[in-house]
């Protein structure tokens, strides 16, 4: 990677730390490369937990926008504590995924807001197609319906949501105190059946006739 570049590590959508790359180490597939390690401590809860790297800076940082860094895997040690496998909660009700650990097809970035999940969002999404589309694989069987957290200023905004095979044209409902820094939870009446261990896409893009809108988080909901 390159020396300055940043990323924030998240678990269960809240940022722990950031992550500093303090060499230029080259890159893995141009050969002549080095790689360096480090460690933190986090705090982990019983059942399924999400933790995150994504790159993490503002316009006037050196080198923009986190920087460039690739990464290798992530090792996680515990502490050696006994536990009762039995009383393990393995249910799921809720995945959130936040929107800035996903692909971007947009004009506007991940950037920092701490009213938001997480402390990002992705946008503005302000021109047709653009948007904001994320891969996973479904740790759990079940039913979910996909909910979208959003923000927005206006009240003409409409989105196609794709979830797995099925698509949906929605309009981005106006809400009280709506402004691009505050939020809210939209029901995208899209489900899908969960396999463990199977890949799950889902997007959100801006539809022909619409304003600016803000992608927070996708959530899914167990039916």
């Amino acid at each position: 990677g390159v020396a300055g570049s940043k990323m924030s590590l998240a678990v269960n959508g809240v940022i722990a730390t950031t992550v500093e790359y303090k060499d230029n180490t080259g890159w893995c597939d141009a050969g002549g490369y080095s790689s360096l390690t480090d460690s933190f401590t986090i705090n982990l809860r019983e059942g399924y937990n999400t933790i995150a790297l994504f790159k993490s800076g503002a316009s006037t940082d050196v080198p923009a926008y986190g920087g460039y860094a690739q990464i290798d895997y992530l090792e996680i040690e515990g502490t050696n504590e006994e536990y009762d496998p039995e009383a393990l909660d393995t249910g799921l009700n809720n995945l959130e995924i936040e929107a800035e650990y996903g692909n971007f097809h947009t004009g506007g970035l991940p950037f920092s807001c701490d009213t938001m999940s997480g402390g990002y969002a992705v946008g503005e999404i302000n021109q047709q197609g653009h948007g904001v589309a994320i891969k996973f694989v479904a740790p759990i069987d079940g039913t979910y319906e996909l909910k979208l957290r959003y923000s927005q200023g206006g009240s003409n905004n409409n989105a196609v949501v794709k979830l797995g095979e099925n698509e949906k044209s929605l309009l981005l409902e106006p809400y009280a105190g709506q402004a691009w820094n505050v939020s809210s939870e939209l029901d995208t009446g899209l489900t899908i059946d969960f396999v463990k261990g199977e890949t799950v896409f889902a997007s959100v893009e801006r539809d022909a006739v619409s304003e600016w809108f803000i992608i927070d988080t996708f959530i899914f909901a167990l039916v």
